[in-house]
């Protein structure tokens, strides 16, 4: 994903839209003269995963030979689940956290706070 190192981090907004995104995906596929590869994604790159599987079979010769999506499903079930009449309260309380992805200083916004709450304990083992 886009955005994780200061120095190699895009200055538009738009250029974390998941069209360019999943580009990244195909880029990283061809870089590695991959003509086909299974997919796996999880959470917020599960997500990116089944707009990538999308976008892939609207091409006349598929790449992608399979899709693992860990955390989050289908995303026309999630939305389900998030809005309208089906929406589910505890899904929706669930999945609160995909909104501090959407602040532009959410690594280190609060004293680095998802820093510490998540990648500290992983460095500490």
């Amino acid at each position: 994903m886009r955005g994780y190192s200061v120095n190699a981090r895009p200055s538009l907004e738009s250029d974390y839209l998941y069209d360019k995104i999943a580009s990244d995906v195909t880029a990283l596929a061809e870089a590695f003269g991959m003509e086909q590869y299974h997919l796996i994604g999880h959470d917020h790159g599960a997500c990116l995963s089944w707009y990538v599987a999308a976008e892939d079979a609207k091409l006349a010769v598929p790449r992608l030979k399979s899709l693992t999506a860990l955390s989050v499903p289908h995303l026309d079930a999630f939305s389900d689940g998030l809005y309208g009449p089906n929406a589910d309260r505890e899904q929706q309380i669930a999945s609160q956290y995909f909104t501090v992805f959407n602040l532009w200083d959410s690594a280190s916004i609060k004293f680095n706070a998802l820093y510490i709450a998540m990648a500290l304990p992983l460095l500490n083992r």
